[in-house]
């Protein structure tokens, strides 16, 4: 079950004041939502192909993915929405992960077999040396 959260916290925004600008930090509040999670979280770190410049972002902590965005505090739907954003986009990534993986494992036999098909002459080689050297 998914776990809202939403605490007070301090953003930097920037401010301009005729010709002084700058950052400024101001009340906000840190909005997250905690979904279950399972598998290798080094997973989430993932690119997948076809890449996107804006995969789902969050922090794996244990058995939950944290999905989160600080903002201003006038700025809580824009927080919602991207959270909600974000956690529409996790079903693609997973399956765009798991059209990768397929096609690595898949990969995996006949890579093994072309190198142990390769190891064997140098280990009939290394056999033979032995029997030359007296061993």
């Amino acid at each position: 079950m998914a776990k809202p959260n939403v605490q007070e916290t301090q953003v930097e925004v920037q401010y301009q004041f005729g010709f002084n600008r700058g950052p400024v930090r101001v009340s906000g509040l840190l909005a997250t939502k905690s979904v279950p999670f399972k598998g290798d979280a080094a997973l989430w770190h993932l690119r997948t192909n076809p890449y996107t410049m804006n995969p789902p972002h969050g922090d794996v902590r244990g058995n939950m993915l944290v999905i989160g965005i600080a903002v201003h505090a006038q700025q809580a739907d824009k927080a919602a929405r991207y959270i909600e954003r974000t956690i529409g986009q996790i079903p693609e990534y997973v399956e765009r992960q798991a059209a990768q993986i397929a096609q690595h494992n898949a990969s995996l036999a006949p890579a093994s077999m072309q190198s142990i098909r390769a190891r064997r002459p140098r280990l009939g080689s290394a056999s033979d040396l032995i029997k030359k050297l007296g061993g």
